[in-house]
């Protein structure tokens, strides 16, 4: 039985489901955060709060393989996407940013889900006006930028829910809004829908410097994660490969919990 269950599971799992199935660059894998966190903030920015955690060193090793994806400072505007919805995408993205902050950054962090915003939530901040506002007004750059407590780190939340999202992604708005970022930010990262039955993701990657595909561990298929590849290839969108999200480390596969066995002992020297 148990062989049979191995068969036929054809979920992506592992770097090497990546490389084999989906032929992308494996850009590292994100462990799932067993901490119970009341606080949303601060499970969104828990590199930022506990630096020396696991999780910050497989967020650590993401960014690293994202810089090598490219030439230096050919790598500004990124945008963060995945096959279907609740993949980790938003956390995923702003633990990205936190440990790009580390670095002594100034980061911009976007939220482009005009369907289903969520990151103005997670950074504490207000959605009266936003991304949404711009794209569909002429009011200024600065006017839907937020701060946030912490430093260096602004946001550009979703705003209001726009009827018709694809069409403002293809505006020249959208690309005056990019420009404008990446003439003020040291790295934008954009937080995007989900591929599947959706268009807006595949109109903002054709405008950008690169794509991040997530995927849930034990959750999507290979051939859904084939045709989520397909159809960005298709629309001409780079792709610097795939984020592996809601790894459980002592279950999945040996080379993770031999990373949490040395990462473990090296954190105690």
């Amino acid at each position: 039985l148990l062989l049979l269950r191995y068969q036929l599971d054809d979920t992506i799992k592992s770097q090497e489901d990546v490389e084999k199935f989906v032929h992308l660059p494996f850009l590292g894998h994100i462990p799932l955060l067993k901490e119970k966190l009341k606080d949303v903030h601060q499970k969104a920015f828990f590199v930022h709060y506990d630096p020396l955690s696991e999780v910050s060193e497989a967020f650590r090793l993401v960014k690293v393989a994202i810089n090598f994806s490219g030439a230096p400072g050919t790598l500004k505007c990124l945008f963060l996407t995945s096959s279907l919805p609740s993949e980790g995408k938003s956390v995923t993205i702003t633990n990205l940013i936190a440990s790009f902050l580390r670095d002594g950054e100034k980061v911009l962090l976007v939220d482009a889900d005009l369907r289903h915003p969520t990151l103005h939530l997670l950074t504490n901040v207000t959605n009266v006006k936003g991304l949404s506002t711009y794209l569909a007004s002429n009011i200024e750059f600065a006017e839907v930028l937020q701060k946030t407590v912490i430093p260096r780190l602004d946001v550009v939340p979703a705003g209001p829910l726009s009827p018709n999202p694809t069409e403002l992604f293809g505006s020249y708005r959208m690309e005056n809004f990019i420009r404008e970022a990446k003439s003020q930010y040291d790295r934008v990262l954009i937080d995007s829908p989900p591929i599947t039955g959706l268009a807006d993701s595949l109109v903002i990657g054709t405008k950008v410097d690169g794509a991040i595909l997530a995927i849930e561990a034990r959750r999507v298929s290979r051939s859904l994660a084939k045709k989520t590849k397909q159809r960005m290839l298709e629309t001409g969108i780079k792709i610097l490969g795939v984020v592996i999200t809601k790894i459980v480390l002592e279950r999945d596969e040996p080379s993770y919990r031999y990373y949490a066995q040395s990462y473990r002992y090296y954190g105690k020297k």
